[in-house]
């Protein structure tokens, strides 16, 4: 993936990086911009479960899906 997303030496979180890379579409082909969605959804469904998993185990339970918004 390009490292036009990354200005300066700035060091990113992987979601912003992503989510910085998809506000440039024109410079990735159909198949990279699949990737990267993808792999932006996987680390925010990882999100969602780790907050779900923190937030149960201190008496905070609520449901995933409950937790996406």
């Amino acid at each position: 993936m390009g490292r036009n997303a990354i200005q300066g030496d700035d060091l990113m979180k992987p979601k912003k990086v992503l989510r910085a890379m998809l506000e440039q579409p024109w410079l990735y082909n159909e198949e990279e911009l699949k990737q990267i969605q993808d792999k932006l959804d996987e680390l925010e469904d990882e999100g969602v479960q780790e907050l779900w998993h923190r937030r149960s185990t201190l008496g905070f339970s609520n449901k995933p899906e409950q937790l996406n918004g």
